[in-house]
C-alpha cells in the first residue's frame, strides 16, 4: 500500500499565468530557485511577478480554515482567506484522494530594491504550512547608453 501523503502547499513563482480553454493554466517564464534582476538603478521592478499556489489535503481531511499568503523576507506583500463555503463543499468525484485549493497573485509591477526572499505561507486550523520559495537577486550594472 501507497502511504498517503500529508497536507502541503506548493508555489510557481512565473511571469504570467494564462488561463486556457478547457480549464487549463499556461505558465510563462517560471522561475526555479532564483529571480535575477539587472538594473542600473534602484529601486528596480518586474513588470508582473505571478505566484501560483496551490494547497493540498487529503480528501478525507478537508481545511477548515486556509489563509495563503506571500511574503517577502517578513513582509507581506498579498494574502487571501478561502471562505468557508469552498472548504466545506463536498467532493464530486468519490474516488478522489486528495483535494486541492488553488489561487493565482498577480504582484504588478513588483518592485524589489535589495535581495530577498519570495514564500508561500499557508495557514491553517493545524497551524502553518510553508511553501518552497525563490530567491530575489538584483544586480547593478552600467547603463551603456551613459556617458561616463
Amino acid at each position: 500500500m501507497i502511504p498517503k501523503v500529508s497536507r502541503y502547499v506548493h508555489a510557481v513563482f512565473c511571469d504570467d499565468v494564462r488561463m486556457e480553454i478547457g480549464n487549463k493554466l499556461t505558465f510563462v517564464g517560471v522561475y526555479q530557485g532564483v529571480i535575477e534582476i539587472q538594473t542600473d538603478t534602484l529601486p528596480a521592478s518586474l513588470p508582473k511577478l505571478c505566484v501560483a499556489v496551490s494547497a493540498h489535503t487529503p480528501a478525507d481531511d478537508l481545511f477548515e480554515r486556509l489563509n495563503l499568503r506571500v511574503m517577502r523576507d517578513d513582509t507581506l506583500l498579498v494574502q487571501a482567506e478561502a471562505p468557508r463555503e469552498q472548504l466545506v463543499t463536498p467532493l464530486t468525484d468519490k474516488s478522489a484522494k486528495y483535494c486541492t485549493m488553488g489561487i493565482v497573485f498577480t504582484l504588478s509591477p513588483f518592485i524589489v530594491d535589495q535581495d530577498c526572499s519570495l514564500r508561500v505561507y499557508a495557514d491553517t486550523e493545524r497551524g502553518e504550512m510553508v511553501s518552497i520559495g525563490v530567491k530575489v537577486t538584483v544586480k547593478l550594472v552600467p547603463d551603456p547608453t551613459s556617458m561616463s
